[in-house]
């Protein structure tokens, strides 16, 4: 490892060269955008659900006032 100054007004700190890690960080990124689209994706499906829930809901409630019911909707 390699250390050098920083400038800068903490003068004196140490920088720590660490040229081996940059793979590290495409495998964070990777990391990042692999929780982002799963997060992502169960957030598609619970949306398309409630969307689907509420549209039979409302073909139940169509249908029984079509049909003379009383709609409890």
């Amino acid at each position: 490892m390699a250390h050098r100054l920083v400038p800068g007004p903490p003068h004196g700190r140490l920088r720590v060269s660490r040229r081996g890690e940059q793979g590290l960080t495409a495998i964070e990124y990777a990391l990042v955008a692999a929780v982002v689209a799963v997060l992502l994706a169960g957030g598609v499906y619970y949306l398309y659900n409630g969307v689907q829930a509420r549209f039979v809901r409302n073909e139940q409630c169509a249908t029984s006032a079509w049909e003379g019911a009383r709609a409890t909707c």
